[in-house]
């Protein structure tokens, strides 16, 4: 059998899987599927030991020398369990079991906050991290009445593109993905009509990017985010999300961010994605548990 075909079957298995454990969530009521969701995250944590490691080798490096390794395991169980209940709470909404609008809130200064910043007419630049339910958190402001479009990633097979970009249209958000020709181009687009562009930089990936301090080490942090402000003039603002203790969303929104005033623009990138890094950093400080930590932040090291 080619390796093709191989492939293929593989894919397919991991579709149907996945389609398979999402079944038993349309079933459930909204508590239900929430709880449901953060057992299968506690069950991940025993299972996936690679992941678990990583996410303790990466505590360590940002909190080893505030916390000790009882708390720091208490924080990757804890990350486990909050990833399970953000899967459980967005198919939850897929199937309808609770309004956008009664699990994502804003304070009244947030709005606003979002309604001056529209106000110059350029469009407007969201930066945010995979910090507590980032999906949700875009379809909530779209239900606060802002369009929202988001710049992903193609998963490696369409079948899942297009079933997370339905879910996501019918909410509201729109994908434009990251290595299509006209990103650019509708990047453009949807200044012009003055609508959000959302952008999560807190990840390492294969796209222009500077090295910016995170959690007192340099890390790979896509420039994307300032070099759109830049080159459109629109302003940008940070928009981040966390859960509280009765289990709804609150969204916290900056006051537009002031552009480095460097006259190069290489330094100037430079000194905006890093106030933007610093940003998140903060965020992730004070909801430590509701980041990524497997994730590997800081793979790409600087030269030497």
């Amino acid at each position: 059998m080619s390796s093709g075909i191989l492939q293929r079957v593989k894919n397919d298995l991991i579709y149907g899987g996945a389609r398979l454990l999402m079944a038993p969530f349309g079933a459930l009521s909204y508590e239900g599927a929430v709880g449901l969701g953060a057992a299968i995250g506690r069950l991940a944590y025993h299972l996936a030991a690679g992941e678990r490691r990583r996410a303790l080798a990466h505590l360590r490096i940002a909190f080893g020398e505030q916390r000790d390794e009882a708390e720091l395991g208490s924080l990757v169980r804890a990350c486990f369990e909050h990833l399970g209940r953000s899967a459980g709470e967005l198919l939850a909404i897929r199937s309808g079991r609770v309004r956008l609008e009664e699990l994502v809130l804003f304070d009244d200064a947030d709005r606003e906050r979002i309604r001056r910043a529209y106000s110059c007419g350029r469009g407007l630049i969201g930066v945010t991290g995979h910090l507590g339910n980032w999906e949700l958190m875009a379809m909530g402001v779209s239900a606060a009445g802002f369009r929202v479009n988001t710049v992903a990633r193609r998963s490696y097979d369409p079948r899942f593109d297009r079933m997370i970009e339905s879910f996501r249209n019918k909410h509201g958000v729109y994908c434009l993905y990251r290595r299509d020709r006209d990103l650019a181009v509708r990047a453009a687009e949807v200044f012009s009509r003055n609508e959000l562009l959302g952008l999560l930089i807190d990840q390492d990936t294969r796209v222009p990017s500077v090295f910016a301090d995170f959690f007192g080490r340099p890390a790979a942090t896509p420039i994307g985010a300032a070099w759109l402000a830049r080159r459109h003039s629109c302003p940008v603002v940070t928009f981040f999300t966390f859960r509280r203790p009765d289990g709804r969303h609150q969204v916290v929104v900056s006051e537009p961010i002031e552009p480095s005033r460097s006259d190069d623009l290489q330094q100037a990138l430079a000194a905006d994605t890093a106030e933007y890094n610093r940003r998140i950093e903060a965020q992730i400080r004070e909801h430590p548990e509701q980041w990524v930590w497997m994730h590997r932040r800081w793979k790409t090291r600087p030269p030497g």
